[in-house]
């Protein structure tokens, strides 16, 4: 089966790597910490479409993946992994990410990620909130969102739009 990621056609994307299960069982993970990495890859605000987010949600679910567009307009992909050593989680990332067009990794523990993340949460909005605020149509808002002139971050199968976008729309 292929499917179409990053503008590329690629055969049977990779699940989970052999020895690095994306679950462990309570008695494996013991030892474990879990890490988030932050994976910006070469593909433009523009050229993210449904189909292609889909894509990499169902590549990456057994790591809790979250799809957005990066500052610099580019995909961004955020999973969790469980991995006994910050040089392991790395390893894993690179080779779950094979293939696609990556221009930068941050990996670090899930306790610093949250820690960070906490204090960068923006107030978020619906797709739906920001048509009925800006007066369009949520096919519109849409449009801008693959278009990258309204920033926006996938969660699942839906799209968060930070309140301070509507300031430029």
């Amino acid at each position: 089966m292929a499917s179409e990621i990053g503008g590329r056609e690629r055969e049977n994307c990779p699940l989970p790597i052999q020895g690095y299960p994306a679950i462990e069982t309570e008695k494996e993970s013991m030892d474990m910490t879990s890490y988030n990495a932050i994976v910006e890859i070469g593909v433009s605000a523009d050229e993210i479409t449904e189909d292609w987010g889909d894509a990499m949600i169902e590549r990456f679910l057994s790591w809790h993946p979250a799809i957005g567009v990066s500052s610099l307009g580019r995909a961004e992909l955020v999973i969790t992994l469980a991995a006994e050593t910050l040089r392991q989680a790395v390893e894993v990332v690179s080779a779950l990410t094979d293939g696609l067009d990556v221009v930068r990794t941050t990996v670090e523990t899930t306790e610093d990620f949250d820690r960070r993340g906490m204090a960068d949460i923006p107030a978020l909005l619906s797709v739906s909130e920001v048509a009925s605020a800006i007066g369009v149509t949520r096919a519109a808002v849409q449009k801008r969102i693959n278009s990258g002139s309204i920033p926006a971050t996938k969660v699942g199968a839906t799209w968060a739009v930070p309140v301070s976008a509507l300031g430029g729309v």
